[in-house]
């Protein structure tokens, strides 16, 4: 099981690296990949280890040095990279075209992927899985066999930083639809915590994209025991 800490930008660079060396400290049962604000990285890269890995939140649709305020991926030291969350879609519009472009060039690098997808609103269940599987269907013709170098995250957009959350047979049954695409690994990722992480736990599941509630040490230690 994976679990994924995507601290957007709660944190300050001196509280960031307080935190992930408290992550280190506490030798948590689960692999961990922590995703940073972009500042902290450099400062980050000698603290993670085997257990405690560092991934980039985001970086450039193209390997140019004409990328003025984002991160070239020859830059990148890390091993992980996140493409797609709602977060990039809603609130900096990027589009399939970009993701189609930051995945080529992700896969092309030999890196890894935690690739978010899920729906703009409450939908029928079968909304949800033709969504889901139209788009991770369009981007078949980039992965071209990667499979092992790409996780997928259901992330829903209406679940993000909202406290909500679908239900079991929801995130079941796109979970399986998912795997039935070829992808192994499935996590899930909306409003995790450790007071609604029985709800949203089903079998097969890969584990959990984890926003704020992983910007603390209490909780994530509170979410990983009841794993």
């Amino acid at each position: 099981m994976l679990i994924a800490c995507n601290w957007k930008q709660y944190l300050s660079p001196a509280e960031e690296i307080t935190l992930f060396k408290h992550i280190i400290e506490a030798n948590l049962p689960q692999p961990i990949v922590v995703f940073p604000s972009t500042l902290s990285l450099v400062a980050l890269r000698p603290l993670a280890n085997q257990n405690v890995a560092l991934g980039v939140q985001d970086f450039a649709p193209i390997d140019e040095p004409v990328v003025t305020g984002s991160v070239r991926i020859s830059n990148i030291e890390e091993e992980w990279l996140m493409i797609a969350h709602s977060e990039e879609r809603k609130l900096f519009h990027e589009t399939f075209a970009d993701f189609q472009k930051k995945l080529l060039l992700a896969l092309d690098h030999d890196k890894k992927v935690i690739l978010c997808v899920g729906e703009p609103e409450k939908l029928p269940l079968e909304r949800v899985l033709t969504l889901v599987r139209d788009e991770l269907t369009k981007f078949e013709d980039c992965i071209k066999g990667r499979f092992a170098q790409v996780v997928i995250a259901y992330e829903p957009w209406w679940a993000v930083a909202s406290d909500l959350y679908p239900t079991q047979e929801q995130i079941q049954a796109v979970m399986d639809m998912i795997h039935s695409l070829g992808f192994s690994q499935v996590l899930y990722g909306g409003s995790v915590s450790a007071e609604n992480l029985a709800q949203i736990s089903v079998p097969g599941l890969g584990g959990f994209l984890i926003g704020r509630a992983s910007t603390t040490i209490d909780n994530l230690k509170s979410i990983l025991s009841l794993i």
